[in-house]
């Protein structure tokens, strides 16, 4: 159980509502399902037998759970043949778009191949993206076989409990465009975005929510929270970070840059020792959470209620 878990603000199905994983106690009945079941059985509330919080900070990924599906999705048939058929497609609810975070390896019940781990639930080969079905507490099917569903690191930055989310975007920075920043430092995951909602003729309901907790900044690149978070000044990601606090940086007449001969002296031991700390610095780590069920050791997650493996 110490290396399947959650970050702080994970939602929980619970007797008593949604609640936040952290706040899970001994005795809480949670909704539950047992674990080889086929998707038909019913669900029910078990209770809490043992809450576990990890003694140190821990990597995680976000898993993008399927946005609004369009229209144009549709017609592209992106999700139908080998995984699900078009018609299951069809019924399929709309979602606005989710992350959930948690360790690599966390277990999700999938329709094609029972638990699987997070990481694993769509890979992108050979050109194409192929993913696994998701089940909720409604029995609804969830499709991870998108470009935009797939599960990614969350990367480190120099300004703590701030992480970036990777994807093509996060690799391409912009002084008036913020994209895949998280705020864990309230206690949730919070994202920080100044972009806009999706176009009229790609969702269905233009008063949708973005459906998670946010922070949308201006869009102005002169405003000072957007300065502080659009990749200059001392907010630096990925091994960056860790070169940063190394005092590793120089300035000259272009810009900051990070020093060439800053291991001119080291032994080759203190190179590789320097390369897997940078490696290990390079990715956002926090405390994590889980707990066990009785008897059915299964419980849901996230407004959506996804089935997830204690």
């Amino acid at each position: 159980m110490g290396t399947h878990v959650f970050c702080a603000g994970t939602l929980v199905h619970t007797e008593q509502g949604l609640v936040p994983i952290q706040e899970i106690k001994v005795g809480d009945m949670v909704l539950s399902s047992p674990k080889d079941s086929h998707k038909d059985v019913p669900t029910e509330y078990k209770r809490v037998t043992k809450t576990f919080k990890s003694p140190e900070k821990q990597r995680i990924i976000a898993v993008a759970i399927p946005s609004l599906i369009s229209e144009y999705t549709l017609d592209k048939d992106y999700l139908d043949g080998h995984w699900v058929q078009s018609q299951q497609i069809k019924d399929l609810p709309r979602y606005a778009e989710k992350y959930i975070y948690c360790t690599a390896n966390h277990p999700f019940w999938t329709q094609e191949k029972g638990w699987i781990s997070a990481i694993e639930l769509a890979v992108y080969k050979q050109g194409s993206f192929n993913g696994n079905t998701l089940i909720n507490y409604k029995r609804d099917l969830i499709s991870t076989d998108l470009a935009h569903t797939f599960s990614t690191p969350l990367l480190r930055t120099t300004i703590p409990e701030l992480a970036v989310r990777v994807d093509w975007q996060s690799q391409i920075p912009s002084p008036n465009i913020i994209h895949n920043i998280i705020d864990f430092s309230s206690g949730k995951p919070v994202l920080l975005t100044n972009i806009p909602k999706l176009p009229a003729h790609l969702v269905e309901d233009q008063h949708t929510d973005w459906s998670q907790d946010h922070i949308h900044l201006p869009d102005n690149a002169n405003d000072p929270m957007v300065k502080q978070f659009s990749a200059e000044q001392h907010f630096y990601i990925n091994g960056d970070a860790y070169d940063y606090e190394q005092g590793r940086f120089k300035e000259n007449e272009y810009g900051e840059y990070v020093d060439p001969n800053y291991d001119a002296n080291w032994t080759i031991d203190e190179k590789e020792d320097d390369d897997r700390k940078y490696s290990e610095n390079s990715y956002y780590m926090t405390i994590v959470y889980n707990f066990e069920v009785e008897e059915y050791s299964t419980y849901f997650i996230g407004e959506q209620g996804l089935w997830v493996h204690q």
